[in-house]
């Protein structure tokens, strides 16, 4: 008989079994967990950041990562959007929006019976819903030739807001005083009839918008907080005190309004309406507003 081989019998079954070993090593290299992405703190510098918990990432070291290093998806850094000549980062996070903070009003715009209670709380709820038909003749005329001053007094116990107001309509002139007109419009002639004195805009302002800086000129009735008072002030600006412009600029009448809308004030609306009308016709420029 032959001496024993060193080398196998059959050749092509030996590399074989070594081609399955190879690849049962390389199954179970692919297998195991793949390591954990550690993404380089943005910085001064090239150097690789160390893992840890200081990057907010979590590793095997730390005890913070099994799910993360069990195949999970990393999160990836922000990656460059080309726009023309300028790349902007888009970033994965949300972008943060701003925060309106609630008012301590108690009022809520989801529900249209508070907006309904605020021009409620001046007797101007069936003014604002009151649909009458215009005509621009006599309104033209009506404003270019009405002339009213407001007269105030003291009456021992309160204040008086009164006077009488002139006009023409179809070229015969007529007179109107506050109660008459109160008669008409349905309005009420009880309080102020013009912004008092102890009312501090300035406060009240910073109170709805969160900013100290109030001009009557500029004040931009965008930056209220609360939808509701928001939308008042646009009514207001488009019935009693309507005017052609700047109907989103926050006057000092209409801040008033707001106050009292806000703490149940009683006001003097007709005595308001009626000032403001004289108000129009003594401007000697500026377009009627119909």
């Amino acid at each position: 008989m032959d001496q024993h081989r060193s080398t196998p019998l059959f050749p092509q079954q030996s590399r074989q079994l070594s081609h399955r070993a190879k690849n049962r090593r390389e199954k179970k290299e692919t297998t195991e967990p793949p390591p954990c992405v550690i993404y380089p703190k943005r910085g001064k510098g090239n150097a690789q950041s160390k893992p840890g918990k200081e990057h907010g990432l979590a590793t095997k070291e730390n005890g913070f990562g099994s799910r993360l290093c069990e195949g999970k998806e990393a999160r990836m850094p922000p990656k460059r959007v080309s726009k023309g000549k300028k790349a902007d980062a888009e970033s994965s996070r949300p972008r943060k929006r701003t925060i309106r903070h609630p008012n301590s009003h108690d009022i809520i715009f989801d529900n249209p019976k508070h907006e309904q209670r605020m021009f409620h709380v001046l007797g101007m709820l069936e003014f604002v819903h009151c649909e009458v038909p215009t005509f621009e003749r006599i309104t033209l005329e009506f404003l270019s030739t009405i002339e009213f001053k407001l007269k105030k007094g003291w009456t021992g116990t309160t204040m008086y807001f009164g006077g009488t107001m002139s006009f023409r309509l179809y070229n015969i002139d007529h007179e109107l005083t506050v109660e008459q007109l109160g008669e008409i419009l349905h309005l009420p002639l009880y309080g102020p009839g013009s912004v008092p004195d102890s009312f501090d805009a300035k406060t009240f302002w910073l109170a709805i918008t969160g900013r100290s800086d109030y001009q009557a000129k500029g004040a931009k009735a965008s930056g209220i907080q609360n939808p509701c008072f928001r939308y008042a002030q646009k009514v207001l600006a488009f019935t009693l005190f309507g005017r052609g412009d700047s109907t989103g600029v926050a006057t000092q009448r209409e801040l008033f309004f707001l106050f009292a809308m806000a703490n149940q004030v009683a006001v003097s609306v007709t005595a308001f309406a009626a000032d403001y009308l004289g108000r129009v016709g003594r401007a000697a420029q500026g377009g009627i507003s119909i």
